[in-house]
């Protein structure tokens, strides 16, 4: 009979090394000469526990920047100085050191995991009792973990893309055997910002300058927050992990609540430790390593998506204006003007007296969603105004015994987040100026959608560009140009309705070449934008119409021949009316038309006026050709563009 090879293998291993898996391991000092042999430290689920990553020069360290992460000193950058330093710790530490204190109380994932990975050896561990954090893991403990994406919001720069969090499924009630999501945990990772101006804001937020936390919250009250305060739809992707990653899950949010890391805006933000968070609960998980070095949060989307069997289910979580406008089809316009008017003016009307009950039932309905969108702060202020009024709403419905038939609102496939485009844009084209000649146009952008990309899974109102740079070559220069660098632009044109008066705006912050024959191949820093109001001109073309100021304020170093005085060099301001139609003729067809004068200061020529066309075909979600023209007072302009997305 012959000794299998695995065997012989396991046994010469154990004997070389002086241990057998009878041998008595209580000593430390035996249990880290035996990690170091077998490298234990280099073990992926230890260094995804301590959060390691590759740096800019390939090294290996920590992304959590807290101290009291790491038992060791060297613990950030030495993963096997971290090891020793908690095992040394763990079996040396007083017996009566308070939990606070305890390593395997503030460390019982790795206390876990180095148990289980060290199971056949005969190691005596300590086994202490944590009342704290036992009652904490119960409280949050689950069968099951979902990312949730929160849709786009342009009224808040930290929540501009997007945002993503984690939520600890709970088992269903043993009462009724039903599943109550809103009494879930939700676990969330942000910039600590307070009371910080906007400048300062996006400077930290971009270099590192904020401390990132990591923190857990009843679901609810992410809920309340998102979708209806904000009216941000949620989608929720179920994953499938086992029940021994989920609590190894919530084992470590444990382990990094009192921590912070430095958050970084397109790094390392809520999108990149979401997925860290679930490499350290299943480490077979290969996620962050798939993300483009600048991440946003439909990043994050598609790579649980396309990752093999890590989805299971995706849901759809209305907010109060998807509610809304879901309870409003079932009205007649006389009944929606009762609902507009009841809830501006914050008094029933008596119109509703006469109708029958099943149609005041649904005009009350009706009414009080679109209080709780109208009013979303006020509502959540104990004796506001706006709280009696919804009050008087809620007693007036209570009065009429019909049941409300629950919403059925059907998912929107064609905004679900997975499904849409990638977030970065290169493109190369042909281009033709009447001054400059012909050339070659090169664009390039970071993130990450604009009015006439592809728009399956992204606002359709909106643009938001972020690095979006654009090279020319002409033949008039010989040489390659930037002729465009936008930082950052945010386009909003939102129809205005009686249940949703938005204030359409836009704003564009960046670099280019001055168009003014004044100052011909200037380059200046840029600043455009200004309010203005859209209105829906076609439901079933989609066709919308915004109306609005557009001021610009251009900084150049060159003033040669741009002031009109030759006095103050530099500055340039000028604003006027701006018109935009946008149309999507079909999914794969858009196009925009667009007008804007401007009287500008201080300069020879003081009349800007300019007239543009543009219009993409997408034959699907990874690649489109844009066409576009512009005409100025003093030249034309013309392009055609072969975009890919990624």
């Amino acid at each position: 009979m012959r000794i299998p090879f695995l065997f012989f293998i396991t046994l010469f291993f154990f004997s070389t090394h002086g241990f057998s898996q009878t041998e008595d391991l209580s000593s430390v000092e035996k249990i880290i000469d035996f990690t170091r042999q077998t490298k234990l430290a280099e073990d992926r689920a230890w260094l995804r526990l301590l959060h390691f990553q590759r740096t800019w020069f390939r090294s290996q360290e920590s992304a959590i920047a807290s101290p009291v992460f790491f038992v060791s000193e060297n613990g950030k950058k030495d993963a096997a100085a971290e090891l020793e330093a908690y095992l040394r710790g763990l079996f040396s530490e007083d017996k009566v050191l308070i939990e606070e204190d305890s390593l395997q109380c503030r460390f019982p994932a790795r206390y876990r995991y180095l148990k289980e990975k060290l199971s056949p050896l005969k190691i005596e561990w300590p086994d202490r009792v944590c009342p704290n954090f036992d009652r904490w893991f119960q409280t949050l403990r689950g069968t099951s973990a979902s990312l949730v994406f929160s849709s786009y919001f342009l009224n808040n720069p930290s929540s501009t893309f997007g945002h993503t969090l984690l939520r600890i499924n709970k088992a269903p009630s043993a009462k009724d055997g039903q599943r109550y999501q809103l009494l879930d945990y939700g676990v969330n990772y942000a910039a600590n910002a307070e009371k910080v101006n906007a400048l300062l804001y996006a400077f930290n937020g971009l270099f590192g300058g904020f401390p990132g936390t990591f923190t857990t919250m009843p679901y609810y009250y992410k809920v309340r927050e998102y979708s209806n305060a904000e009216s941000r739809d949620l989608w929720e992707y179920d994953l499938n992990l086992s029940p021994q990653a989920v609590d190894r899950l919530v084992q470590h949010i444990w382990e990094l609540g009192p921590t912070y890391a430095n958050y970084w805006y397109l790094s390392e933000n809520c999108s990149y430790h979401m997925l860290t968070l679930l490499e350290a609960a299943d480490s077979s998980l290969e996620l962050s390593s798939k993300l483009k070095k600048w991440v946003i949060p439909t990043d994050t989307v598609h790579v649980i998506w396309d990752t093999e069997n890590l989805v299971k289910e995706v849901h759809f979580r209305a907010s109060v204006r998807s509610e809304l406008y879901a309870r409003l089809e079932k009205l007649s316009e006389p009944e929606k003007n009762w609902v507009s008017e009841t809830v501006t003016q914050q008094k029933m009307l008596p119109e509703i007296e006469g109708w029958p009950s099943h149609r005041r039932q649904l005009a009350l309905d009706a009414a009080i969603d679109d209080t709780d969108f109208t009013y979303p702060r006020n509502v959540q202020i104990r004796d506001s105004a706006e709280t009696k009024f919804k009050n008087l709403l809620l007693t007036a419905r209570a009065n009429i015994p019909e049941i409300s038939v629950p919403l059925n609102i059907a998912p929107p496939m064609e905004e679900v987040p997975h499904s849409g485009h990638g977030s970065r844009r290169w493109g190369v084209g042909y281009l033709t100026d009447s001054n400059l000649g012909n050339g070659i146009n090169l664009r390039y952008r970071f993130a990450f959608h604009d009015l006439i990309d592809p728009p399956t899974g992204y606002p359709d109102s909106a643009k938001i560009s972020f690095f979006d740079m654009n090279f020319n070559y002409l033949q008039n220069y010989q040489k390659f140009e930037l002729n465009q660098f936008s930082l950052f632009e945010v386009v909003s044109i939102t129809p205005y309705s009686a249940f949703s008066k938005n204030l359409s705006w836009r704003l564009n912050l960046g670099f280019e070449s001055l168009v003014n024959p004044s100052c011909t191949g200037c380059r200046a820093f840029v600043m455009t934008g200004g309010p203005g109001y859209t209105l829906n001109l076609a439901q079933k073309l989609k066709t919308n119409f915004y109306a609005g100021i557009k001021g610009g304020l251009y900084y150049t170093s060159d003033s040669s021949g741009l002031l009109s005085d030759g006095t103050l060099p530099r500055f340039l301001l000028g604003f006027g009316p701006n018109f935009l139609i946008k149309t999507t003729w079909t999914p794969k067809l858009i196009s925009i038309v667009e007008a804007w004068y401007r009287k500008d200061s201080r300069v020879s020529y003081q009349e800007y006026k300019e007239l543009s066309l543009s219009a993409q075909w997408s034959p699907d979600i990874s690649w489109g050709l844009r066409v576009s023209a512009i005409q100025r007072w003093f030249e034309n302009q013309g392009s055609i563009d072969l975009l890919v997305y990624y």
